[in-house]
């Protein structure tokens, strides 16, 4: 006969396993769909990066950022994101604005060109998304993301961001 103490250690180590079961897959489906972007960017022969066009997307739902806000987002460092932008600035795609009210501090918006850029990037992306979604129910991407988001926000409250 199994005691409850032997039962509660039994379910204690299946919930275990399903939690790295859950971090394996998390990293792995990262790693797998930047391969794919990166995949999906080489064939149609863009002009930037799958990084440079997070950078123009976060752009495109609120122009005007100051590039640590850009980098929190992006949970890359400032240095990273410099470089990220200093490529898009001098490709004309993105132009730094230094904010009146504080000196070396710039917001960086999005060109034209960048604009354009993102417009043709854009049904790329979508197809993609398309097809990786392929099989899953609305219901269960929603659930999946209700669950992605309370492991981001425990995360959160654990990790010290000093982006």
């Amino acid at each position: 006969m199994i005691t409850q103490k032997e039962k509660c250690k039994e379910i204690m180590d299946e919930i275990n396993q399903l939690r790295k079961k859950a971090g394996v897959m998390l990293i792995n489906s990262g790693t797998l769909m930047r391969i794919c972007k990166r995949q999906v960017f080489r064939e149609k022969k863009f002009a930037i990066t799958p990084e440079q066009f997070e950078v123009l997307a976060i752009l495109a739902e609120e122009d005007g950022l100051y590039q640590r806000q850009i980098a929190a987002i992006m949970l890359k460092d400032r240095p990273n994101i410099t470089r990220i932008i200093n490529i898009l600035e001098s490709g004309g795609y993105v132009n730094r604005v230094e904010d009146t009210n504080r000196r070396k501090v710039f917001k960086v918006f999005l060109t034209e060109k960048g604009h354009a850029i993102y417009e043709q990037i854009q049904p790329a992306i979508y197809e993609m998304r398309n097809e990786i979604n392929v099989g899953i129910e609305k219901e269960d991407i929603e659930i999946c993301l209700e669950v992605l988001g309370k492991f981001q926000a425990n995360l959160e409250k654990k990790v010290n961001m000093q982006i």
